[in-house]
């Protein structure tokens, strides 16, 4: 493959946009950005490097982060990133930028698109009308990005935004957070024993204790726990009974959990 794109994703968003660009610009390989170092070596030859990855409390996923500090890009010249996103663009971008300018590499263009929600400890899921428009949007905006990374164009920084800057402090304090607030994390008697949720999670953070998951404090905030739950067993506090659930219609939990664990079969789900 001349081409790869690294995603990370809980509920489908950023895999499906990933997939689009992939389309576009043929010969390219889509993979989640766990297996980034045992694919990218400083020997490595792309002819473009892909992320694509989404945006909590402002910031790209603390996982991530972790993954890029022990890669080195070698001689790649060219590197692009994708946020797909709901609320502010944040900072995110200019995390990865500093990452990739640590290892040895250069990024070269950077884009964002809106997307649909799915951070349900806060809110439910969008209504379909509005999720249909973003799509559309994006699918748009995609055909765009898509010429410009195969003109290997390069493009402005993403800045970061005004509300972004003011609530910096705070949404710091969240992300700290993150790891312990899997405690909120609530299972009912609806559990069917399936395991999609430990399949899911992208950090190996869920276990199963007596049939049940049991989170293991390293949680990143994905959601794709409680989103992707076949049998709505999952709830995060007191929050989320009533509220409906989000994941991209293109993506099955399948494909989410083929990425992560190789072909990982599980009964009764594609």
């Amino acid at each position: 493959m001349k081409n790869i794109i690294f995603y990370f994703s809980g509920t489908g968003n950023n895999l499906a946009v990933a997939r689009h660009i992939a389309k576009e610009l043929k010969d390219t390989e889509v993979i989640h950005v766990s297996n980034l170092e045992k694919t990218i070596t400083s020997e490595s030859n792309y002819e473009r490097i892909g992320f694509v990855f989404p945006v909590y409390y402002s910031h790209m996923p603390r996982a991530m982060k972790e993954i890029i500090s022990k890669v080195e890009f070698g001689s790649t010249k060219y590197i692009f990133a994708v946020i797909a996103h709901a609320g502010s663009r944040g900072m995110a971008m200019g995390d990865l930028r500093e990452e990739i300018n640590k290892q040895r590499g250069k990024l070269s263009a950077e884009f964002r698109v809106r997307m649909p929600g799915n951070y349900i400890a806060e809110y439910e899921a969008f209504p379909k009308f509005v999720c249909n428009f973003l799509y559309k949007m994006e699918q748009s905006k995609i055909l765009k990005i898509s010429l410009k990374i195969k003109r290997k164009d390069t493009t402005d920084i993403i800045k970061p935004g005004i509300v972004a800057k003011l609530f910096e402090k705070s949404s710091i304090k969240e992300i700290n957070n993150f790891k312990k607030k899997d405690e909120e994390f609530k299972v009912n008697n609806k559990c069917m024993h399936c395991e999609v949720c430990k399949n899911v999670c992208p950090v190996n953070n869920i276990e199963m204790a007596d049939g049940k998951p049991k989170w293991n404090n390293n949680c990143q905030q994905c959601m794709a726990c409680i989103q992707w739950c076949p049998a709505q067993a999952i709830e995060y506090s007191n929050k989320t009974q009533n509220r409906k659930r989000y994941s991209h219609p293109e993506i099955k939990v399948g494909d989410i959990i083929q990425d992560l664990r190789k072909k990982i079969e599980v009964k009764g789900y594609e």
